[in-house]
């Protein structure tokens, strides 16, 4: 076992901003990946205040997390350990999809990592309703899809209507030139229909899988 505690600072200011000592104020790990042969990354709430890290191999076994290389985790990893996420790594790139704010109302799907720009969400435009809530992301051979569930803004119903949706991002975006700098530019989203015959829709998702294509139960 390798301990990576929240720093009692850290602590201190979670507790300080309302948060339970007993059951929040503390390190949860939520981003574990192989990053390459020799490391491992990894990204943790860290008492409310997201941090990441790369984590040494050296004959099998886990080398100490060193603190001065523990680095901000905001986008990568949510605020609080309640909140869902996801995060898969591709071509040594991070795909993640998180909340990005104390709050967890602000939603954001975010690639960091790798030599391809940092690229995220744009907040201010509403790409994501303010409760995307990630269960999965799945790369393909050019894109990543990232499949969540939100309220649904297209409907103008009396009552918030929830909505299981995909959305996708090419992994070769570099970004905008002027308006959408730092920003996806092939961010694309629509509602993910899972429904039998005669039956409702399956408007709550709660995770996906890739089924290789000579799995028996995948589709023909």
């Amino acid at each position: 076992m390798i301990p990576w505690p929240a720093s009692d600072r850290k602590k201190s200011e979670c507790a300080f901003k309302k948060k339970s000592n007993e059951t929040q104020c503390f390190n949860f790990i939520r981003v574990l990946v192989s990053y390459n042969v020799t490391h491992l990354y990894t990204c943790g709430t860290f008492a409310f205040s997201p941090a990441c890290t790369f984590i040494e191999l050296q004959d099998s076994y886990l080398l100490p997390i060193s603190e001065d290389k523990v680095m901000e985790g905001k986008g990568q990893s949510p605020f609080d350990p309640a909140h869902k996420h996801t995060a898969v790594l591709v071509d040594g790139m991070l795909y993640s999809g998180t909340m990005n704010n104390f709050l967890g109302s602000e939603p954001i799907l975010m690639r960091t990592l790798g030599s391809q720009p940092v690229l995220k969400t744009d907040n201010f435009l509403r790409w994501l309703h303010h409760d995307a809530s990630f269960v999965a992301a799945i790369p393909s051979t050019q894109v990543v899809y990232f499949f969540f569930e939100e309220t649904a803004s297209e409907f103008d119903f009396f009552e918030r209507l929830h909505t299981s949706r995909v959305a996708r991002v090419c992994k070769n975006d570099v970004g905008g030139e002027k308006l959408l700098q730092k920003k996806w530019t092939t961010f694309l989203k629509a509602q993910l229909l899972c429904t039998q015959p005669g039956q409702l829709p399956f408007n709550v998702i709660r995770h996906a899988v890739l089924l290789p294509a000579d799995s028996p139960t995948a589709p023909h």
